[in-house]
């Protein structure tokens, strides 16, 4: 017969060690617009991807003053290559820590 009494708390120390393992996978983000111009495209991708992602933006466009929270799943790596796209092509390429910062802002 198997002892559950002695194998509730050895689940519950397992579940510990493992919680911190899924929370941080999890990295919110807030992409402040503090440009003066509107920002038609967001890119970010892990540093170790060769290519960018999908435009976080999509079909939307983030005009100046205005703010978008995101939130990156699955993170493996804190380092983010992003660029920013304006109207006329301009662009901007930076490197950010997603992990250590909540809010990236674009001047």
């Amino acid at each position: 017969m198997i002892n559950f009494r002695a194998f509730i708390p050895a689940m519950a120390v397992a579940m510990s060690l493992a919680a911190p393992v899924f929370a941080d996978s999890v990295e919110p983000l807030r992409i402040q617009n503090n440009s003066g111009s509107t920002i038609y495209r967001f890119f970010a991708s892990p540093v170790n991807n060769p290519n960018y992602e999908n435009d976080i933006l999509g079909n939307n466009t983030l005009g100046n003053g205005q703010y978008l929270d995101i939130t990156f799943r699955n993170v493996s790596e804190c380092n983010y290559d992003i660029l920013i796209e304006w109207e006329n092509g301009a662009q901007y390429t930076d490197v950010v820590n997603i992990c250590q910062i909540g809010q990236y802002n674009v001047n």
